[in-house]
């Protein structure tokens, strides 16, 4: 258990890429804050978290589910104060949340382009500013890790 008396936030941790990492985490010891956008997780979503915390329940781990949208300042700051507060700390950040509108280029909208941007990139500065404010401040030598997704834009539909 490499992970053991760690703590770690993964942001858009209900499916996906997120899930397992979370999972992973959970495997290895560590107490997870799950991160999840409520907005994203309604419809064939519906449920997902639901099914990480019984999934990280049932391998005996702890987890926190955090909703917030980490492309807001003020919901980042509210979802690491929460975390720290129920966990004491913060080691590891998996700056994971992230979206890809399924549109052709030519229907691709300034207002859709401009939420891409602010989960798939302002969000990673957010939190890790945030998260970073607390290491600093209590002196964790943790880590900070974001993960990539490449995707298509141009593509038809």
């Amino acid at each position: 258990m490499r992970l053991q008396d760690k703590v770690a936030l993964v942001t858009g941790a209900s499916r996906g890429i997120g899930h397992g990492i979370a999972l992973a985490m959970v495997r290895e010891g560590a107490r997870v804050a799950v991160n999840y956008s409520p907005e994203r997780d309604s419809g064939k979503y519906q449920g997902a978290i639901e099914r990480l915390m019984s999934a990280i329940q049932a391998m005996g781990g702890t987890a926190l589910p955090l909703p917030a949208d980490v492309s807001r300042k003020s919901e980042v700051d509210a979802m690491v104060e929460a975390a720290i507060r129920h966990f004491g700390r913060i080691d590891i950040l998996v700056n994971n949340a992230g979206i890809c509108p399924a549109r052709n280029l030519m229907e691709l909208t300034e207002e859709v382009w401009d939420r891409t941007f602010a989960v798939n990139l302002k969000s990673v500065f957010l939190c890790t500013q945030a998260v970073a404010r607390h290491m600093i401040e209590k002196q964790i030598q943790g880590r900070i890790l974001s993960i990539s997704s490449i995707a298509s834009i141009v593509g038809s539909n």
